[in-house]
């Protein structure tokens, strides 16, 4: 952890564009975390360190947002890193372009060491419901992400991400783009994301990942039923899918009896949409119409080792 975090604070101040403030959070890791925070801190006045128990990503990104002063907002998480001239280009765009918010692409390094390149076919301004579209998509290139984004930081004023609960981007980013003015895409990778087996985004799922599922799509949904109506459907279908991605694998867990009273409530609610969910996801129409059949599929591809 200590290797992985100096490589993501080197690769921050060094970057091309000197005029930074550089706000890094110790939330209480129990290695040497915070002392490399301090010890970067004694050696570089643009540095402030934020020490506080360990709340998660939400209470650490939330404890930045509320003592930063500069007019942009950027994220990097303490596992991954940036280009040296990631700050200047996004930068730059967001000035050149008067633009809110910036999204650049990124390199998603997988456990396996197989690297995926996800960025825009070209630069380009992008519509506010061109955006909402991809953040729904799993497979899009925008995606639901925060850390691969330049914001300006007014877009912050009365947003804060949910703490306590893992997928905090979802109910958030909508929220950011709504609010945004301009929306500007670089096909420039900016950004290396670097996914751990023990990271939250690579765990498989259990009950609290379910209820925080839950809980953190019922803002989009009633965000895009009001706003857009016509991807509210689609949102629902997704944020179906991903639930019963790990349905069928907590047969044995002693929470299994709660869970599936969440899935069924929230069945109950989206069930008049029922009959344009299936063209999104056949196992969606199985899981409500043929459930013993739609547990049996979903167990096999994502029950398998």
């Amino acid at each position: 952890m200590s290797y992985t975090l100096e490589k993501c604070i080197d690769s921050i101040i060094n970057q091309t564009y000197k005029n930074l403030e550089i706000i890094l959070i110790d939330d209480g890791s129990p290695d040497r975390c915070g002392a490399i925070c301090d010890e970067y801190a004694g050696k570089d006045s643009r540095i402030r360190v934020i020490h506080q128990k360990n709340g998660g990503l939400s209470a650490a990104r939330n404890a930045g947002l509320d003592i930063a002063k500069g007019d942009y907002i950027q994220f990097v998480d303490s596992d991954d890193w940036i280009e040296p001239e990631a700050c200047e280009t996004v930068l730059t765009i967001a000035e050149e372009q008067h633009a809110d918010i910036v999204c650049f692409g990124f390199c998603w390094l997988l456990p396996t060491g197989e690297t995926t390149l996800v960025s825009v076919n070209s630069s380009s301004e992008i519509e506010e419901a061109a955006v909402i579209k991809q953040l729904i998509c799993k497979k899009s290139v925008i995606r639901n992400f925060a850390w691969n984004k330049l914001f300006v930081r007014e877009l912050f004023d009365g947003v804060r991400f949910p703490v306590g609960r893992t997928y905090e981007d979802i109910c958030v980013t909508y929220q950011l783009v709504h609010k945004a003015d301009k929306i500007y895409a670089t096909k420039a990778i900016l950004y290396h994301y670097v996914t751990r087996e023990n990271s939250i985004t690579s765990k498989r799922f259990n009950a609290k990942t379910i209820k925080d599922l839950i809980a953190a799509y019922k803002q989009p949904i009633e965000f895009l039923q009001s706003e857009y109506p016509e991807y509210a459907d689609m949102q629902i279908a997704h944020a179906l899918r991903e639930m019963l991605n790990g349905w069928a694998l907590l047969e044995n867990d002693p929470d299994y009896p709660r869970i599936m009273g969440d899935l069924k409530e929230f069945k109950r609610k989206h069930h008049s949409k029922m009959h344009t969910l299936t063209k999104y996801n056949k196992t969606i129409w199985l899981y409500y119409y043929c459930r013993p059949l739609a547990y049996l599929m979903i167990k096999y591809r994502y029950g398998k080792k």
